[in-house]
């Protein structure tokens, strides 16, 4: 019986700094833990980074998918989505993408912080093989319509049918187009948000935001080595340094006129400090066709 409990794709900045303040001592603790309730030989830690491929292999042979957030602010889990789409029955508790996701029979949602809905929910799935395939297959079928291939074969038809016939859908990928990004794009950062396609200023700006563009991009040019990347790139890493605290940590919102906002105080900023960190990494490992400068840049952060 294989129960995978939630890791993620890339670690958070409270991680980053928990393992450079603290070393291993949340994972010893677990250790320490399965010891003494003599779990040895039925929990197995992975003491790795798992690249995606990888991550899909363990979540095919997986059993139960446990999803034990203590934050109701979070959002969506990237492992959340692979699991449901690899037809791993799911336990969560309610964030709003479980919430959406796992209705009717698509998964079982405990309460925040409740033990006993848990242990009640696992021990349920460890003795129904039967309930656990239903629920792994009717999630699977759940998602297979968000799946971005398929998303764009029912976009192609809906406009195939408006053109009545006039149009014929070819399966093939299309030239990569820059043209939004740069409409987005101005020389302080990325916009956040955009009214159909035309970019919304109001919205401001994100660090999270930014440093996605940033890998697009550093993706693109290992791609073509087109060099005007680069002006994008630069772009993107000066707002990832403007964004920066003293400390080492990101702040994520900037409005309008490059001022923090009150927000940057109310919302978790984990996830787009650990974002910010990946797209640092990613052009570091750009460093033998990244122009000099730009790796020298990263001194600074």
């Amino acid at each position: 019986m294989n129960i995978i409990y939630k890791t993620d794709i890339t670690p958070t900045a409270e991680q980053i700094i928990v393992i450079k303040h603290e070393g291993e001592v949340y994972r010893n603790m677990l250790e320490q833990k399965i010891s003494a309730l003599q779990l040895e030989h039925h929990v197995q830690f992975i003491n790795a980074f798992l690249p995606l491929h990888q991550l899909l292999e363990y979540l095919q042979l997986t059993d139960i998918y446990l999803f034990t957030s203590k934050d109701p602010n979070q959002a969506v889990s990237g492992t959340f989505s692979y699991a449901i789409s690899c037809g791993c029955p799911i336990i969560s508790t309610p964030i709003p993408h479980a919430k959406e996701v796992l209705s009717g029979d698509n998964g079982i949602i405990f309460d925040f912080g409740n033990v006993d809905q848990l242990t009640q929910a696992v021990i349920r799935l460890l003795s129904d093989e039967d309930a656990r395939y239903k629920i792994g297959l009717s999630g699977l079928h759940r998602m297979a319509s968000t799946a971005w291939e398929n998303s764009a074969i029912a976009h192609g038809k809906v406009l195939q049918k408006l053109g009545k016939g006039k149009l014929n859908l070819r399966y093939s990928l299309p030239e990569i187009n820059l043209f939004h990004i740069n409409d987005m794009t101005t020389s302080f950062g990325i916009i956040q948000f955009a009214k159909i396609n035309r970019p919304d200023i109001l919205s401001g700006y994100t660090l999270d935001d930014n440093a996605r563009a940033l890998i697009a991009l550093c993706q693109h040019y290992e791609l073509t080595k087109n060099e005007k990347d680069l002006k994008l790139i630069k772009i993107y890493l000066d707002f990832l340094q403007f964004c920066q605290l003293p400390d080492g940590n990101f702040l994520n919102y900037v409005d309008e006129n490059y001022q923090f906002t009150d927000q940057n105080n109310e919302t978790n900023l984990e996830d787009a400090n650990g974002r910010a960190i990946w797209s640092l990494g990613y052009i570091i490992s750009l460093s033998n066709i990244i122009p000099t400068e730009f790796i020298e840049k990263l001194h600074i952060f």
